[in-house]
């Protein structure tokens, strides 16, 4: 609606009841508008992006094993497929699966999935398919000595040695440098302590295989421990020449010093490889026994704390701790020490009472019956 109003020049316009002067602010008002709505616009729209971004997600990549099984259910008589599958159920520890695949095919696996096979039962526990698939195994070739391995590793798990070790043998007669083979005749002397056969059974592995590093440290320990000097000097040299980041080596033939009579060059040797190697619970605890055997018990606790700040719970550690420390007085550190022994193995109460013993000739009623109080708790444990 608009109209003239006399005598106004120019004429004048009203809009909606309103002249032009008073609507001059609609344009700006306008533009506001349109910029809140663009803004809005914006704001929904990327809402609906995401929105349908969330609703369709991309698919996500598939794995090796499920992969590996379509290859299976495509072609099921493939026994690459199978294989593979096998193996990376395998890998991946679901040996359930990788059993239960290959005896689904067991009338046409090749060697190395029937390996795997007995392998698969092994790492289970599962005794008796270990030994029937290497039966299976051993009947198409008599010599295959990583069959009779595993059957002998099977056996020994199971706890018959004597079947073990007519494994394991036949396997190193089948093949000399078969390690495997070495490695379990090795489990079944050490698990009997047996010196006399791992150093023949090192020595021969030496000849075979060669001086290894790993041997060399073997012999070194065990001709020290079965106190053959001669050998034991032998070896713990060539240990050290090949291997002298081993703390065992050093300690092993100050140790041979020591069956010598050498005892200023085995104290020497012992002291320096404590240092040199702080980490070592066998280096500290042999150095603190040893002065502990010449009377300083000042530089045995030391050691023997020294061994505690490694392995607080170590019970050598702890023993010589507690035996070490009331010759200098050290009653509460020493008490300690031998109550975290008494509770890990009741016989340890007879260093208590060795500690009981040394406190009585000193007159020491006070300590001596805290002694005694933890003596009668051990005996209960």
């Amino acid at each position: 609606m608009y109209h003239t109003s006399s005598g106004q020049n120019p004429i004048s316009f009203t809009l909606w009841g309103k002249s032009r002067s008073e609507k001059s602010s609609f344009p700006k008002a306008f533009s506001f508008w349109n910029k809140a709505f663009g803004v809005v616009f914006f704001i929904l729209l990327a809402g609906a992006v995401k929105a349908q971004g969330q609703a369709s997600p991309k698919p996500k990549e598939m794995t090796t094993v499920h992969r590996l099984e379509l290859q299976v259910k495509n072609n099921p008589k493939s026994l690459k497929a199978i294989k593979n599958l096998a193996q990376e159920y395998f890998t991946q520890g679901d040996i359930d699966n990788c059993t239960r695949l290959l005896w689904k095919s067991i009338d046409s696996l090749d060697r190395s999935s029937m390996i795997l096979l007995a392998k698969a039962h092994l790492k289970k526990k599962e005794h008796a398919e270990t030994i029937r698939v290497a039966q299976i195994l051993i009947s198409k070739d008599e010599k295959d000595e990583e069959a009779h391995t595993l059957m002998g590793q099977a056996h020994f798990q199971a706890g018959r040695e004597k079947d073990a070790l007519t494994s394991f043998k036949r396997a190193t007669e089948i093949n000399g440098i078969y390690q495997p083979a070495y490695e379990g005749l090795i489990s079944i002397y050490q698990k009997r302590d047996n010196l006399y056969e791992l150093r023949i059974l090192y020595q021969d592995m030496i000849e075979k295989l060669g001086s290894k590093p790993e041997y060399l440290t073997r012999l070194c320990d065990i001709n020290t421990r079965d106190s053959l000097n001669d050998h034991a000097l032998e070896f713990c040299r060539k240990a050290i020449q090949k291997a002298d980041q081993v703390p065992e080596n050093h300690v092993n033939l100050a140790l041979v010093y020591k069956n010598q009579d050498e005892l200023p060059k085995a104290q020497q040797m012992l002291k320096s490889t404590a240092e040199r190697f702080p980490r070592s619970i066998y280096a500290q605890v042999t150095y603190a026994k040893f002065m502990a055997e010449k009377s300083d018990f000042i530089e045995a606790f030391r050691y023997y704390s020294n061994c505690l700040k490694i392995e607080p719970e170590n019970e050598a550690c702890l023993l010589g701790h507690g035996l070490s420390g009331p010759q200098i007085q050290k009653f509460e550190e020493s008490l300690q020490s031998l109550k975290k022994a008494c509770f890990k193995d009741r016989k340890h109460a007879v260093t208590v009472r060795k500690v009981i013993q040394l406190l009585k000739a000193s007159k020491n009623k006070e300590w001596q019956q805290k002694f005694e109080s933890l003596s009668d708790k051990c005996m209960l444990q």
